[in-house]
């Protein structure tokens, strides 16, 4: 650990040094594979090397693991899962709307009362080109 209870992998994380942050995620790993934290920093790095469905997977499977002894924030995974599966699912969604929705709705199965669970049937109509539009009315 760098600071007092700091995984390595965190520190890289907050420094944007994706690969150390990934190696040293991989290291945690194999000393606590039960420990969520360095999965969920493996996730983000990941993500941020565009390896969305690595990425993805570190964080459905830190979602599995008991948090409440390690320093990750439970709510922050759960923004950082929907905001991976979203951006994945509207890559794919300029080819193929059904695969997107199929990426998109892989978070119920990880939060089947997360916080994003209405922001699903959203994005669903934004892929299918249903998009609301706001407009202010005039006084």
């Amino acid at each position: 650990m760098s600071d007092y209870g700091k995984l390595f992998s965190t520190e890289h994380v907050d420094r944007g040094r994706w690969d150390a942050a990934t190696s040293a995620a991989d290291e945690e790993i194999a000393t606590d594979p039960f420990d969520p934290e360095p999965l969920f920093n493996r996730g983000r790095a990941l993500l941020a090397l565009e390896r969305f469905d690595e990425g993805i997977a570190a964080l459905e499977r830190a979602a599995t693991l008991d948090a409440s002894g390690s320093g990750m924030d439970a709510w922050h995974l759960d923004d950082v899962t929907f905001e991976a599966l979203r951006a994945l699912a509207a890559r794919v969604a300029e080819e193929d709307v059904a695969r997107a929705t199929a990426i998109l709705r892989r978070y119920l199965v990880t939060y089947p009362e997360g916080r994003h669970v209405a922001d699903i049937a959203k994005w669903e109509q934004h892929f299918g080109g249903v998009v609301k539009t706001w407009v202010k009315e005039s006084e």
